[in-house]
This record gives structure tokens, sequence and C-alpha cells, in this order.
């Protein structure tokens, strides 16, 4: 990969309006079309100028995420590239099962199983999330089966969402649960069975369980900060409040478990199996102050928000503004708000707001960036 560092004009007016300013200091000379490292795909929409965000891809470049239908409610879909890994595709709408009134998809892995979320709305708002789903797909994205997955310990009152999935099917994510203590616990699902992966540990009431790798490594965030279990090894969570959030889990090409996550208003890479913080690499160009990790791959490539948009690091550059790395497309213009994903080719995705030129509304969109 190439270094990439973008100049405050270019971030500001885009490439074309920098080429214009070229042209009209230096008429007589030859200048050549800014290249950036990134195609730009807007991923569309179920209903036509509604909201929608990416939270998860694969190594197929499939997405998945939320549309908003006509009423605001949202929709989980997935976005299935025309061929691996293309700019072009179709979104597809993974339905909402019967008793719900909203989904959403928040993971997929690499057979196009999508994990996610129901809801139930009232007067506009999710009031409840009673039940979770699995949606399985075929490589052009249609629905084949779904399976919905129940809160622990019964459905009275109860909550569940599914956060992550990893290649062998298992599901991670949080539930209430019935006891009388209350709280919100993470879990793991197999193949339809629950297990409780414990509760809040002493001073918080929640663990959420926020993503699994290969290795059967469940991290997440608890009111207290990080943690992390290897199952089936572990027999409980382990606290890791050095960390503030543990957003996302990967293995390197060592075999090492690597957490994405926060740590100071800062996004982090951890080294689980070495028990350290990975070395990040300084850019003296990046200018923001706060920033999340919200996702990783296996090459140690991060994304996630910032206080100056979606970024993405890598160990050559360091932290990176997305905003300043495609070309805006004609009659539209984009600010990338939060990457969520990225796969093992580098493909990212997230949301972002989008202004059509000639208009005041915006709208939030999906996005897919696609290294060139």
């Amino acid at each position: 990969m190439l270094k990439f560092r973008p100049t405050t004009s270019l971030v500001r007016f885009g490439g074309a309006a920098l080429i214009a300013l070229t042209l009209a200091l230096a008429p007589n000379s030859t200048v050549r079309a800014q290249t950036f490292p990134y195609v730009l795909t807007d991923l569309g929409a179920l209903t036509p100028n509604s909201s929608t965000d990416a939270r998860g891809i694969n190594d197929n470049g499939q997405v998945c995420g939320r549309s908003e239908d006509t009423r605001g409610y949202g929709r989980a879909f997935i976005w299935t590239p025309n061929g691996p890994n293309a700019t072009a595709g179709t979104m597809k709408d993974l339905g909402v099962p019967k008793g719900s009134s909203a989904s959403f998809g928040n993971e997929i892995n690499g057979s196009g199983m999508v994990a996610g979320g129901l809801a139930n709305i009232k007067a506009g708002w999710p009031t409840t999330y009673p039940k979770s789903a699995l949606w399985r797909t075929d490589a052009a994205g249609n629905v084949v089966s779904v399976n919905t997955i129940l809160p622990l310990g019964g459905t009275t009152n109860a909550q569940v969402t599914a956060y992550g999935i990893n290649d062998a099917g298992q599901v991670v994510g949080w539930s209430s649960v019935k006891s009388s203590a209350g709280g919100m616990h993470a879990f793991l699902w197999t193949n339809g069975v629950m297990t409780d992966l414990g509760g809040g540990p002493a001073g918080s009431d929640w663990r959420k369980a926020t993503a699994i790798n290969r290795n059967g490594v469940v991290v997440g965030t608890s009111g207290l900060g990080g943690w992390y279990r290897r199952t089936p090894i572990d027999t409980a969570p382990t606290e890791l409040p050095i960390l503030a959030e543990a957003m996302a889990v990967t293995v390197d090409s060592n075999n090492h478990d690597i957490i994405a996550g926060t740590a100071n208003s800062l996004a982090v890479l951890y080294d689980l199996t070495a028990g350290a913080f990975v070395p990040l690499t300084p850019n003296a160009n990046w200018t923001g102050s706060s920033d999340t990790g919200l996702a990783l791959n296996s090459a140690g490539q991060m994304v996630g928000r910032s206080n100056v948009g979606a970024f993405v690091y890598d160990q050559l550059n360091g932290k990176q503004a997305l905003n300043a790395m495609f070309a805006q497309p004609t009659g539209r213009t984009w600010y990338l708000d939060a990457a969520t994903g990225i796969n093992n080719l580098g493909q990212i995705c997230g949301g972002g707001w989008s202004i059509d030129a000639g208009s005041t509304t915006k709208i939030y969109r999906a996005f897919l960036l696609t290294p060139q």
C-alpha cells in the first residue's frame, strides 16, 4: 500500500476542485487526475431516499446492516456484489419474522449468515428487543432459513440482541435473564443452544459480547471495561479493564488473538495472546483527538469512528481519515461518519452522510470502500 498524505485543500474541496485550481494556476501545464486509494460505492436502500447503515462485511464483499422502510422502521439487509468483491451489487431485504416490527443485521460471516436483532416499535421508537435472529442466505443473498434466538431464562419482558458471528456459525451478544439478580448477560449461541457467559462484574449490572473469532475467543464490554473469554476453555469471563471497550477480535498470521477497541479515548489494538498493546505507527498528519476501533482484519488493519469521521489504520501509514481517500461522486457529497467493518481484502463498510447537489437534505447512507 502506498502512503497517502492528504492536503487540507484536498480534504475540503475534493479531487475535482483541486484539478480546477491547478489548471487556473498553471494553464500550460499537463494535469493528471488525482488518484485515490479507494473507490466509493453507495450501497443504496430498500426504500428510495431512506436511511441505511452498514455494520459488517465478509471476505466475499457481502455487507449487512439496516435500511429504513417508509415508516422509518429498520429492516435487516444483505448487499451482495455482482462478482467477488465487485463495486456494484444488489441489496436484498432479509425480512422481519412474525411477531416483530423491525430488524437489523449486525454481523455477517463467510457463509453469508447474518446475525442481528429484532425489535418492537411503539410511537416510532424501539421499545423491546424480545428476540434475535440468524439469517442463512445463499450466494445471491436470498434467505434460505431464519433462526430466532430467544433470551436466557425465558421470554417475559426479555431483551436479546446478537452482535457477532464467526465462520463456524457461533453467535454472541447480550440478553436479559430471569434470575432475581437481573441485568444483562453476555451469551454464546451454538447450533440452537444458548450458553450464559456471565453478567457484569462487581459494580456493573451488564455484560455485552460484541465479537467472536475462529479460535472461539469472545470479547466484549461491561460497565467496567473490556473483557474476554476463551470458549470452551474458560469457565468465566476475564476482565480486561485496561480497555474501555473491546469491540472486535481476529486471528493474525501468527495465530495470535488481536482485539480492536478503545483505551483512554483512543483506538487501540491489543494482543491478547502476548498480553500487551500492539504499538501503533504514528502519523504526523493525523488530526483526530479521539477515536474508537470498531473492526479489524487479520492483517492488523483497523477501522472505526473519530472526531474527524471514519478512519483506517495500518502499520505502514498509521491512522488516516477516510474522507480524504476517495473521489466524491458527481452530484453528491459524502461525509463518512463511521467505518464499521473491514475484510481481509481491505474492503471497508460503514455509514455516512450524503447530500445531493442543490439539496439541503442530508441522508445517512451505507457505503463500501474498495481498494484500487
